[in-house]
């Protein structure tokens, strides 16, 4: 958030500063493995959910709308994000970045928003899609995700038009360059800032589960007057699966930076006059530095939830993984096919003039 500045005050006679190191440290070596392993698993997902047999239906697509909703929040915000405060342990000599500088910044801050709104807001459509898919499911033919998902990306880009005219590059203490909201807008900062976190997590929490109560209760119901589970029925039945797992770990991933963030906008309230002790920013500091990782594990969790959920996402990527591989397999053959064409025995040694052929065979492979 725009507020996380007071973060980086820290006081040198605080008992609290061992703290903040260790966690600073778990906070800069944890955070690249979990963008590492998110963006492989968003790919991955992305290129399972377009292949031309899960495309066909509107879950697919919803989902790998996530999947690059998921990919745009780890570029834009967590590596930024990860980059600007680990630079003590990375870098201590570095004094600013490119994207901190007047422009980018505006640029990099609004996409990193925008992401994480349609992120969220992906899932809720997502939720509903399935409600109406169990609940209402003669209503299916009706739904359009795409045009409902431009729908959302439209929206959130216009509601948070804010913040590049709010946000703008500070000089900080050692020359330190970075991008943070204008002091000169401090009490509308502090009231669009819990806006968009109602947006982007207390509204699609309650939407969220308000619709999976309803959907639960649809499929309890149905159990209890004995209703078979057809093949047409399966499939939407396993994306319904994939959704509750999605949501659970979508709140779970979610309170506690929203804990942290709850207290630390209590005291950066500029209508209440608040005081804090000596030991409050590096405590709090140092806390954050662990929620958040745990925080960003939201945006690369889902690759391993459609593993373990879907049937039909494991089936089609041991297909693609297996067609790679077969494909690879048969152009090796082909070459070393085409390399022994018009030799008389295959197993005698072959001239130089063949082995330099060779060569240049498997260099252009």
């Amino acid at each position: 958030m725009l507020q996380e500045t007071n973060w980086t005050f820290v006081l040198p006679e605080s008992p609290y500063e061992s703290f903040r190191e260790s966690s600073l440290v778990f906070f800069t070596y944890f955070t690249p493995v979990i963008v590492a392993i998110g963006l492989f698993g968003n790919i991955v997902s992305l290129i399972v959910f377009l292949s031309t047999r899960m495309r066909k239906t509107s879950a697919s697509v919803y989902l790998a709308s996530l999947a690059i909703a998921d990919t745009s929040v780890l570029l834009f915000y967590v590596v930024p994000d990860w980059v600007n405060r680990s630079l003590t342990i990375i870098s201590p000599n570095t004094r600013y970045l490119f994207w901190e500088l007047d422009g980018i910044c505006h640029v990099r801050l609004y996409l990193g928003y925008v992401s994480r709104l349609v992120a969220s807001w992906i899932i809720v459509s997502f939720t509903f899609e399935r409600f109406v898919g169990v609940c209402y499911p003669l209503q299916t033919l009706q739904r359009h995700p795409k045009r409902v998902l431009v729908l959302v990306c439209v929206v959130c880009s216009v509601l948070l038009l804010y913040v590049p005219f709010l946000s703008d590059s500070h000089t900080y203490y050692a020359g330190v360059i970075k991008c943070n909201y204008n002091l000169e807008y401090k009490n509308t900062t502090f009231i669009l800032e819990s806006i968009f976190m109602c947006l982007s997590f207390v509204l699609p929490v309650v939407i969220i589960t308000l619709l999976n109560v309803f959907i639960i209760r649809t499929l309890y119901i149905r159990n209890e007057v004995g209703m078979a589970i057809t093949k047409t029925r399966k499939k939407p039945l396993e994306f319904t699966f994939i959704l509750f797992a999605i949501s659970f770990f979508y709140i779970v991933f979610h309170l506690p930076y929203f804990g942290g963030w709850i207290r630390l906008q209590t005291v950066n309230n500029p209508y209440v006059t608040n005081k804090v002790d000596l030991d409050f920013w590096p405590y709090w500091d140092a806390i954050m530095f662990i929620v958040k990782p745990i925080y960003f594990i939201n945006y690369c969790s889902n690759f391993f939830l459609y593993c373990i959920t879907g049937s039909q996402f494991r089936s089609e990527l041991k297909k693609i993984l297996c067609s790679q591989i077969c494909a690879k397999i048969t152009r090796v053959n082909n070459d070393h096919n085409n390399v022994g064409q018009g030799r008389p025995l295959v197993h005698q040694s072959l001239p130089t003039t063949s082995s330099a052929n060779t060569g240049q065979t498997e260099l252009s492979v």
